[in-house]
């Protein structure tokens, strides 16, 4: 349980990924706000402006996750990171 919850920690506490979680069945879009900086979506390659909202699609079986443009190349170090014991 503790893993689980670090990792959650973890990735709340990075300022360069944003995860958005989906809370509800059959949900395909929800609203996320991105804070300012350019914003890329892991799902679907897309950019966003952020300091706004947006509408994310959630596919299902998807959630939308972000990384802020700039970060992408340090996102296989954050994952190795998060899931080493």
């Amino acid at each position: 349980m503790m893993k689980a919850l670090r990792k959650c920690l973890y990735a709340g506490l990075s300022s360069d990924i944003l995860v958005a979680s989906v809370l509800y069945e059959n949900i395909t879009e929800r609203k996320v706000y991105l804070p300012a900086g350019i914003w890329i979506s892991l799902n679907d390659s897309s950019v966003h402006e952020g300091g706004k909202e947006i509408t994310a699609t959630s596919p299902i079986g998807s959630i939308p996750v972000f990384v802020r443009e700039g970060n992408l190349n340090n996102l296989s170090q954050i994952i190795r990171e998060m899931s080493s014991p």
